[in-house]
């Protein structure tokens, strides 16, 4: 996969789309930031910056939450908020800040909050709202052992259980 042609077209899809974001009545200061995380990414992976791009990623992926929180009961952006918290959690564990890390991870409970208020699925289903804000503490909780390879365990389970959620929410 070329990550330069790959960003290239998130630019040329990000310029089409800003306009319908506009007209949805997105702010400028929203667009403003996405705009900073999508060119942030771009000079990160262009300079083959691993761990900035990842964390630059990151960024871009939490401001596009709220472009999908234009549309009525939409719980995208929900699961990108919390697919970002999973991956910097992550990241600041990747780079032995634990304490950065538990700092971030406190931000989770709002935005599960927001997507248990959205979210519109079968009483059969309910479980995978429950697995997921289960594995979410573990995630948390993994952060307490300092082990890298345990938390990257933890935060897949989490990124596998959003997926569960898209699954059964669509």
């Amino acid at each position: 996969m070329d990550l330069s042609k790959t960003i290239e077209k998130i630019h040329t899809n990000w310029g089409k789309y800003k306009v319908k974001a506009m007209e949805k009545g997105i702010n400028t200061d929203t667009i403003s930031q996405t705009e900073n995380h999508l060119n942030n990414l771009t000079i990160a992976v262009g300079k083959k910056e691993k761990i900035n791009s990842l964390k630059q990623s990151d960024k871009l992926i939490f401001s596009l939450g709220n472009y999908f929180d234009l549309y009525k009961g939409n719980i995208e952006g929900d699961l990108n908020r919390i697919t970002y918290i999973a991956r910097e959690i992550y990241l600041y564990a990747l780079e032995e800040d634990f304490e950065k890390a538990k700092q971030v991870s406190k931000e989770y409970e709002s935005y599960f909050s927001m997507l248990r208020q959205k979210i519109n699925i079968e009483k059969k289903d309910e479980k995978h709202l429950y697995t997921l804000e289960i594995s979410i503490k573990d995630l948390i909780n993994s952060l307490n052992y300092k082990d890298i390879n345990l938390v990257k365990i933890k935060r897949d389970v989490v990124l596998d259980n959003i997926e569960k959620i898209k699954e059964v929410a669509n």
